[in-house]
């Protein structure tokens, strides 16, 4: 199940911000003509987040603003096309705003939980120090080098850098002085 979950995540990164939309749009339509056609008694609100999160995790803030209204409107269309009997006219304007605020508060927290995790991600790649890549990231870009390398057959190059004698930096001067020396090689091997 992951790596169904992650060939269809590489596809969709792959997309531009309209392509997702496109698709999160067609979503949302399809997802409307089904609560038209199953009728009133059937609820399919919950159906029409689908696309709202698609277009939140791929495509981003505004399009996944455009399309919750876009599943609001769908909804309030299927609701009146297929004649649902309210008490009052103003409860459908009440269950269009409540489902437009569920919509907007799923994709604007998905949006938001997307940012997180991409912040985190870069963290956990980033030596806070020196600025440079951690193990991790240096052993993620390697494995997929090496398999660059293979499918083109061609060569890599690995350069190893060892800086002499460090522990006698931070035994004669401090921790904060070997600091500072780890902070100028990272910038160095940045620039």
């Amino acid at each position: 199940m992951h790596e169904r979950y992650a060939a269809m995540d590489r596809v969709l990164t792959r997309l531009t911000a309209m392509q997702v939309s496109a698709i999160a749009l067609a979503g949302s339509v399809l997802v409307g003509l089904m609560d038209y056609v199953t009728g009133y008694e059937i609820s399919f609100s919950l159906f029409y987040l689908g696309p709202v999160a698609l277009a939140a995790w791929y495509a981003g803030r505004r399009n996944a603003i455009a399309i919750a209204v876009l599943a609001a409107g769908a909804w309030l269309l299927a609701d009146t096309a297929s004649g649902h009997p309210y008490s009052h006219p103003l409860i459908t304007m009440w269950e269009l705003l409540v489902r437009l605020g569920v919509f907007l508060m799923l994709g604007l927290s998905l949006v938001a939980l997307r940012a997180a995790l991409n912040r985190e991600r870069d963290l956990a790649r980033t030596d806070v120090l020196t600025g440079l890549s951690t193990r991790r990231a240096f052993e993620e870009q390697l494995e997929h080098d090496l398999k660059l390398v293979q499918r083109r057959h061609g060569s890599l190059t690995l350069a190893f850098l060892d800086l002499d004698d460090f522990k006698r930096v931070n035994d004669s001067y401090g921790h904060a002085e070997g600091d500072r020396v780890l902070r100028i090689t990272g910038r160095v091997l940045r620039d």
